[in-house]
């Protein structure tokens, strides 16, 4: 049990460590917390750092920090206005109203964070929160305005079922009608994967006296969000080589800056450009794929990714070789990227192309079992959580998901659906019965649908019909064997 002030070093052997009240790191301390370690905070409870925070996991040994019970939602791990660099690497952050909060305040001084390889799932408001705010007043007896800057680099992150990814404000104050101080950011955006928020991925907010945000967005990759890129003067974002996929603004401004989008996918988006001149998503040129593109190079292409729950690319992909061709930006690991030394578009490609890891070596994507799990141990490939006699190994390989027996909801286990035959992606793809017959037997095949009853009904006559059984529907393959006795000639199945 932990509360209160707090510093050293958290190991494995003490797991878990549970925050029974607020708890803080006090200035000129740190916290050092070892790779594999579990933080249990109770809800809407805090880990404030006044000093730093030294949270480095590894691929095979994650840090977690997450509610005791999934229902309920602790607060935040909140560091501020530290000199040094406080570091989360390989963490997962589970049930939180926003995980990770940084504030840097007036000063002149200037914040580091580093957020490397990290998850963050079910996080109902956000993910990440930054702010910095300027400050003005009397110091030595003079009147001053003092400036901040956060300059946090999120690198290499999965962000899941969340309100917002990332959102990041700039703000300031003034103080005798000349004195102002003013908040900036230089946060650095690269190689991340957002999918199922509700709001945007990456939110640029503004106060009074904003001072400069020069955010750089590399190389993301986003699906299934409220929004992509949100920004407003004074932010001036680069938004280059990422994907951006079937959200309702793919990216958005107000004001005149934020124009250097460019060399970006987007597909299935219900606009692709808000706030932007005409000429962004005009196709009139071709890339050097010959892929119609703006005159910024940015393509409306589908990206063909390998499954719909593993965005690395499929060989074929548009994206492939289709980002900005300066060296800054070259693959450099083979897999994921693909192609050639060109940039490929997308959380895969470029020098910081997030790890297609498979760290517990169990051929289960680390992406696809945080996914669905919220981690890699939970689960093996042999495991069937679901119960739909499809082990989890078969679930990656046919895109179903393994936490739902009927992955389209049509009442057919996934299971059942691929022994017959029919898509378990696509709810109107359902399975026939079979029937067989025999001189002295009929054999009757059958996927009743799950929570309704079917009736087997034999007849001698095709005019009068008789119930034989009633077969409760499980969404799982039903088979029957009856005799051909009493002058039961016919049989039929009768569904809902």
């Amino acid at each position: 049990m932990v509360s209160g002030n707090i510093s050293g070093t958290w190991s494995p052997s003490g797991n878990p460590y549970i925050v029974t009240d607020n708890a803080t790191v006090p200035s000129g301390q740190t916290l050092t917390i070892q790779p594999g370690v579990t933080v249990w905070i109770a809800e809407n409870l805090s880990i404030s750092a006044n000093g730093l925070i030294q949270a480095m996991g590894t691929s095979a040994q994650r840090i977690t920090f997450q509610a005791p019970v999934a229902s309920q939602f602790w607060s935040n791990v909140y560091c501020l206005n530290v000199s040094g660099t406080n570091r989360f690497s390989y963490c997962d952050f589970r049930n939180a109203d926003t995980a990770l909060r940084m504030s840097v305040y007036g000063g002149n001084a200037t914040m580091n964070i580093e957020i490397l390889n990290c998850t963050f799932s079910n996080c109902i408001t956000r993910a990440i929160f930054g702010e910095s705010r300027g400050w003005s007043g009397i110091l030595n007896g003079d009147y001053a305005g003092r400036s901040a800057t956060l300059s946090p680099v999120i690198k290499n992150c999965v962000f899941s079922n969340s309100g917002k990814g990332c959102e990041i404000s700039i703000f300031g104050e003034i103080f005798g009608g000349a004195y102002a101080g003013y908040g900036h950011a230089k946060p650095t955006i690269i190689g991340n994967i957002f999918t199922g928020l509700t709001g945007p991925a990456f939110l640029m907010s503004v106060g009074s006296y904003a001072g400069s945000g020069t955010p750089l967005f590399i190389n993301n990759t986003i699906i299934n969000c409220g929004v992509g890129i949100d920004s407003r003067d004074p932010w001036d974002a680069t938004a280059q080589n990422n994907i951006i996929v079937g959200t309702t603004n793919a990216v958005k401004t107000s004001g005149a800056l934020s124009r250097k989008i460019s060399y970006n996918c987007f597909y299935g988006n219900k606009t692709n450009f808000t706030g932007y001149p005409p000429a962004y998503g005009q196709m009139i040129l071709q890339n050097r794929n010959g892929t119609a593109c703006d005159l910024s190079y940015n393509i409306i292409q589908d990206p063909k990714f390998v499954s719909k729950s593993v965005y690395s690319l499929q060989t074929g992909s548009p994206c492939i070789n289709a980002g900005d061709a300066a060296a800054v930006y070259d693959d450099t690991t083979f897999p994921p990227s693909m192609g050639t030394e060109i940039n490929d578009m997308g959380a895969y490609g470029g020098p910081n192309a997030i790890p297609l890891s498979d760290a517990d070596a169990d051929g289960l994507p680390d992406s696809w079992e945080i996914k669905y799990f919220g981690s890699i141990a939970a689960y093996g490939p042999n495991d069937d959580p679901d119960g739909d006699h499809l082990i989890n190994a078969d679930e990656y390989a046919y895109n179903t998901d393994p936490t739902k027996k009927d992955t389209d909801g049509d009442g057919y286990s996934d299971k059942a659906e691929i022994a017959w035959g029919s898509d378990p992606l696509d709810p109107k793809s359902v399975p026939p019965p079979e029937l067989s017959l025999t001189v002295e037997q009929v054999k009757l095949q059958f996927l009743p649908v799950q929570g309704q009853t079917n009736l087997i009904q034999a007849s001698a006559d095709l005019a009068n019909w008789i119930t034989v059984e009633e077969v409760a529907g499980t969404g799982d393959i039903v088979a029957r064997t009856y005799g051909v006795t009493n002058g039961f000639r016919f049989f039929r199945l009768v569904r809902p």
